[in-house]
């Protein structure tokens, strides 16, 4: 029963794959994405609730594992772990408010939590949205963060996006 419930899993997931291949716009890939990631875990819950017995009694005890992660790893395998899927966020990074921020957030949350590894294919977006994913900044690496502010500055007139001359930035009393 194990065998034939992975099996269905993994020919539903190999269509899915194969409907996000077909995607070349990244808004549109991350997008389809999203909508399947989604879509797959709340299946899992169910699909773990369903088969509750089969996971206590046999993949628990027979196999050494745990249902969820084994279903967890075929979506993994066949879905989130292509080229294709960082290749979009990258895109959508360098593009600012291509995808709104909540749901690019969200989705690189999701990911993190499928696998923490996916932050070293698309560094840039997920430090963005990941608190400390890279550990702490050493003094060593203030002269870099300070050239990559400067370059990121330099970009946002290139970008359409331009100071206000109505700032809200804290002004001085002159008392």
């Amino acid at each position: 029963m194990y065998n034939d419930l992975t099996a269905v899993i993994t020919k539903h997931l190999l269509s899915v794959s194969d409907k996000l291949k077909e995607v070349n716009d990244p808004l549109l890939h991350v997008q389809q994405f999203s909508y399947h990631l989604n879509q797959y875990k709340q299946a899992l819950k169910a699909i773990v609730s369903l088969f509750h017995h089969l996971n206590r009694y046999y993949v628990t005890t027979v196999l050494h594992k745990d249902l969820s992660r084994e279903l967890t790893k075929l979506f993994n395998q066949h879905i989130s772990d292509n080229s294709q899927l960082f290749a979009a966020l990258n895109a959508l990074g360098k593009r600012s408010f291509a995808i709104g921020p909540e749901n690019l957030s969200d989705i690189i949350q999701q990911l993190y939590a499928l696998n923490p590894d996916y932050a070293k294919r698309a560094p840039e977006v997920f430090a963005r949205f990941i608190p400390n994913v890279f550990g702490s900044t050493d003094e060593s690496d203030i002269p870099a963060l300070i050239q990559w502010t400067k370059e990121l500055q330099e970009q946002f007139p290139l970008r359409g996006v331009y100071p206000s001359a109505n700032s809200h930035k804290r002004k001085m009393d002159s008392d």
